[in-house]
């Protein structure tokens, strides 16, 4: 156990940021290619570079908010993790417990690789499905959806843009993912006899080798990719694009973050073809006068809408 403690820290330590990169350098050089623009005479390093940064868009206050949501992130996001991990590590146990007591099963004290394996992907899949589960939810009911749409109001998707989300929509959908990946922990918990810090361990691996690559980084981009045959697995970036889309055809669509296969089951899948052009952003009913450009507003925001809702609802004979 102590190589896959290594293995793991050396990913979190040294790999997270430089795949990340890496993945958004190469779906850029890739979609360029394949773009008018890498037939346009003149200086192509010039039209390189404009491809991953146009100056229209990253001139616009949608970046700026990028940007602070991203710093500010790094001290929101430890309170995020704290709590969602103690709820996970409660229902895990409350779930061991009971599958113990039920099944009268006895962990086995050793386990090795191939046990790990199988917690981590039926993990990673109850995780998603965590995940899928609180997408929707925050775009059905009109309170989680104040808080949402600070996520959906970019109108241009940069990396960034993936850690603007306000930190009561983060704190929610960690706390439906460990509650989700709590089923599968319980279970293997009963089976093999996994420390709290495997558990812990098994949780997030899989979860980081699935998000600093494509299904993370890329989807938060303009880049057009498109997975083919396997978007009936996987969410691909344009998959997520049309889910940001302000077009009301495509409201409601593609709600899987890694997994498309739940959006396939409930009939919410949605297949862009590349050359199909959308813009990013809220509609003008969610945002009337602009108000999601300001930083302020998008932490503020939410909470003043929300206590409207709620006067409003009162007020309603």
């Amino acid at each position: 156990m102590k190589n896959f403690h290594n293995l793991i820290h050396f990913t979190y330590v040294h790999l997270y940021g430089l795949t990340s990169v890496l993945f958004f350098i190469v779906g850029g050089v890739v979609t360029f290619c394949a773009s008018a623009a890498w037939r346009q005479p003149g200086w192509r390093v010039r039209h390189l570079i404009s491809h991953f940064f146009p100056l229209a868009q990253w001139r616009t206050p949608t970046i700026r908010v990028d940007v602070m949501f991203y710093l500010s992130t790094k001290f929101t996001q430890i309170y995020k993790v704290l709590i969602s991990t103690f709820i996970s590590a409660a229902a895990t146990l409350a779930i061991r417990d009971g599958v113990t007591l039920l099944l009268h099963v006895h962990a086995e004290q050793s386990y090795g690789i191939s046990a790990l394996l199988v917690a981590a992907i039926a993990i990673f899949i109850f995780g998603d499905l965590g995940a899928f589960v609180c997408h929707v939810l925050e775009h059905r009911f009109q309170l989680l959806w104040e808080f949402h749409k600070i996520h959906h109001s970019s109108t241009f998707l940069t990396p960034m843009t993936s850690f603007r989300s306000h930190p009561v929509s983060d704190l929610l959908n960690g706390v439906f993912m460990g509650l989700f990946e709590a089923i599968p922990l319980g279970l293997c918990a009963a089976i093999w006899h996994f420390s709290l810090d495997d558990r812990l361990l098994l949780s997030s691996a899989p979860n980081l080798a699935l998000g600093i690559g494509p299904l993370a980084v890329l989807q938060h981009t303009h880049f057009p990719i498109s997975f083919g045959r396997f978007e009936w697995l996987f969410i691909s970036p344009l998959m997520h694009q049309a889910h940001h889309s302000r077009n009301p055809a495509h409201f409601n669509k593609n709600f899987g973050s890694r997994l498309s296969i739940w959006d396939w089951c409930i009939g919410t899948a949605m297949i862009l073809p590349k050359d199909e052009p959308f813009e990013f952003g809220l509609n003008a009913a969610d945002d009337e006068r602009g108000d999601y450009s300001s930083v302020l507003w998008c932490y503020a925001g939410p909470f003043i809408n929300c206590a409207r809702i709620l006067a409003g609802a009162r007020r309603a004979p």
